[in-house]
């Protein structure tokens, strides 16, 4: 049975560029791990939300930035309900008010980055907290926890690590290992 690692990305349209990010960092982990990311249905795309994907993400990850959309509310919902462990990333800006009004009422503790530089390492130091807490799970090799974990020390001590510069998976999809 092949081990995979569930991502569900929750955003409005404005935030192309970032689900971009997250997938290059999901690509440029030292992991022989397979990847399921899904996300949020693009705007007018006839296809409804993925709840069950919510319920069975490994990590929620929630990105706001100037609005907010249909369904992201009711993934959220889904997330917390089901006791996804949820990241919420916040872009600086303008906010609609529709997006005023989710932000308040959510009641989350936002992340907030300024830069894609940023958000790459937001999002790369949370998948290698969650791949080395459930290592057994993801029946990581030794090889690879140690990869991930002087990774993890290198972010910590302010270390720039090349990661490639892979296509990313920004718009759903597989990411298998060799």
């Amino acid at each position: 049975m092949t081990v995979r690692f569930h991502l569900f990305v929750s955003a409005g349209p404005d935030m192309e560029a970032e689900r971009e990010v997250i997938g290059r960092v999901v690509a440029g982990l030292p992991v022989q791990l397979g990847w399921e990311i899904k996300r949020t249905p693009r705007p007018g795309d006839a296809q409804p939300a993925d709840l069950e994907a919510v319920q069975g993400s490994d990590l929620f990850v929630i990105m706001m930035g100037t609005d907010i959309s249909a369904p992201v509310g009711v993934e959220l919902d889904v997330a917390r309900r089901s006791g996804r462990r949820i990241v919420p990333l916040l872009r600086p800006g303008p906010r609609t008010p529709a997006a005023t009004v989710f932000l308040h009422d959510v009641r989350l503790d936002w992340q907030r980055f300024e830069s894609v530089a940023e958000l790459e390492k937001m999002v790369r130091t949370v998948l290698i907290d969650v791949l080395l807490e459930r290592s057994i799970e993801f029946r990581l090799t030794p090889e690879e926890w140690k990869a991930l974990d002087a990774l993890r020390s290198a972010m910590e001590e302010g270390e720039d690590r090349d990661v490639p510069e892979p296509a990313g998976a920004g718009g759903g999809g597989v990411i298998l290992g060799p």
